[in-house]
């Protein structure tokens, strides 16, 4: 039930309708994030193999584990888009 309400919540869905400027998500990416949207099975239930926790099929283990390298190279890249934004606009940063 709150993953219906969140889902139906103002806005919510904005994110379907954003125009790629810089970033693009691969195939992949939108998969993911579509099954976790619906609540859905991401993956195979498995160990992680940067820190050997249980990581179930939906996938959320991903999302938190500390020893995963994707989230700080995501960080990096929307932060050069955004400073590059600003810079093309005279605005400091």
């Amino acid at each position: 039930m709150a993953r219906f309400l969140a889902a139906c919540a103002p806005h919510s869905g904005d994110w379907l309708l954003a125009f790629p400027t810089g970033l693009r998500l691969s195939d992949e990416a939108v998969r993911v994030t579509v099954a976790l949207r619906l609540g859905c099975s991401v993956c195979v239930p498995d160990s992680c193999f940067k820190c050997g926790s249980l990581a179930d099929a939906q996938g959320l283990h991903g999302l938190v584990c500390k020893q995963a390298s994707g989230k700080t190279a995501r960080q990096h890249a929307v932060n050069d888009l955004i400073t590059c934004a600003f810079t093309s606009a005279r605005i400091p940063v």
